[in-house]
């Protein structure tokens, strides 16, 4: 995969340095906040969804940019803070006068991806999502520092790579995983010394959605230029992503600790999706919400 200039027009993935063309792991933790040793997290989905994710081996992942679809979605997930765009807009990079950083922020929160989990089994949690199904909903429980070593395996290993349309090419995103950092956005500031790393605003969300207490794992690509395909063909970002994920392993290496569902589960189909994958369920006695 090649990759393209915003003022320039296309060149060779030579024109960046290599660790900007391929993904890597954990490599703006210092940025971020590290979960608390031992944390559990939990996923609340609608049991359909869950299905479809254990049949097809993946974590679903959306883009950032895109969280309008359902109520109480927040419309500024990921985006540079209010006081800090002024700045931002202003300021333009020395060989691309018309690109700004505030151009640079927008594009890489289009090429950032998030999978979102809660750090406490909240009422507020079973209440917000997960909601529309038809067959209730499930929580898997995660343990939060084997799913984000798991997770890191699959992003950065190297054999991993990114499928688009059948082609196989570099694995371009990298991995963050980290505890969501809620602020007054509309007097919180970022740049008043640097401009601040994309993923700062990646883990940025107002005080509002506190109650999420969100655990978050993103996927990001570079902010700047284009990325071609071998076939010349120039990469558009889906409203969401799929990653690899192994359902049956994870609970048996404990990743997953345990499965959780709401009084009006369809545990049925849910344990025949279980059977058929071959996966053995996991016993809780959570209060509250109904063990398998």
């Amino acid at each position: 995969m090649d990759s393209t200039t915003p003022e320039q027009g296309e060149t060779s993935a030579d024109a960046w340095p290599a660790e900007l063309n391929r993904g890597h792991a954990e490599g703006h933790a210092p940025l971020l906040i590290a979960p608390r040793p031992g944390l559990k997290i939990y996923k609340v989905m609608k049991l359909e969804h869950a299905i479809n994710s254990i049949q097809g081996g993946y974590l679903h992942f959306n883009r950032v940019d895109g969280y309008r679809d359902f109520p109480g979605a927040d419309a500024e997930d990921g985006a540079q803070l209010p006081q800090d765009r002024g700045i931002n807009a202003a300021t333009t990079f020395e060989k691309s006068p018309d690109f700004s950083i505030a151009h640079y922020y927008d594009r890489a929160r289009g090429r950032t991806y998030a999978s979102c989990f809660a750090a406490s089994n909240s009422d507020y949690i079973w209440e917000n999502y997960g909601t529309g199904g038809s067959r209730g909903k499930i929580a898997f429980v995660f343990d939060a520092e084997k799913l984000r070593a798991r997770i890191n395996q699959t992003v950065a290993g190297e054999t991993s790579a990114l499928m688009v349309n059948g082609q196989r090419c570099t694995q371009l995103f990298s991995v963050n995983s980290a505890m969501v950092e809620y602020v007054d956005r509309s007097f919180a500031r970022e740049n008043l010394d640097v401009f601040p790393n994309p993923v700062r605003y990646t883990f940025m969300k107002d005080r509002a959605y506190a109650s999420e207490d969100e655990f978050r794992v993103a996927l990001s690509a570079f902010g700047m230029g284009q990325f071609r395909l071998a076939d010349s063909s120039i990469l558009t970002f889906p409203p969401s992503l799929q990653l690899a994920f192994d359902f049956k392993d994870a609970m048996s290496d404990g990743t997953i600790e345990a499965i959780l569902l709401s009084p009006d589960a369809d545990v049925p189909a849910l344990e025949a999706a279980l059977e058929k994958a071959r996966i053995r369920p996991l016993l809780s006695d959570a209060p509250l919400r109904q063990g398998l």
